[in-house]
């Protein structure tokens, strides 16, 4: 699986299995010895996916309302001809610049977009 998903941009490997580690640790050392400083054994007494908060991360990828820190909001409607993307500025509209609110709007929702299709 690490064979199929690593690339340079991965910042960080966490495995919370010292078994599995040490094959990925290996596997690093024959095919990839620079990236090694990126695998991590975590040892944590909460679970990995609690200390990383994962599944609130997988929670929010299945809404289809989905809020951005700003107040707004993006609504994602998928069919099977298209993926519809709605991007409300909410909280945010209350600003002077209605320009600059859009636009900071727009690059937050782009960013959230990305998280969910990536």
């Amino acid at each position: 699986m690490i064979r199929d998903f690593y690339h340079d941009d991965v910042a960080e490997v966490v495995i919370d299995e010292p078994i599995a580690f040490q094959h990925v640790l290996e596997f690093f050392q024959a095919q990839i010895p620079k990236d090694q400083k990126k695998l991590q054994l975590y040892l944590g007494e909460k679970s990995l996916f609690a200390s990383y908060e994962i599944e609130e991360q997988i929670e929010v990828l299945h809404q289809n309302k989905v809020p951005l820190s700003s107040g707004g909001s993006i609504i994602i409607t998928q069919t099977e001809a298209l993926v519809a993307i709605d991007v409300n500025s909410g909280r945010s509209a209350q600003e002077k610049n209605i320009e600059s609110t859009a636009f900071r709007t727009n690059m937050e929702a782009a960013e959230e977009v990305a998280r969910h299709y990536a």
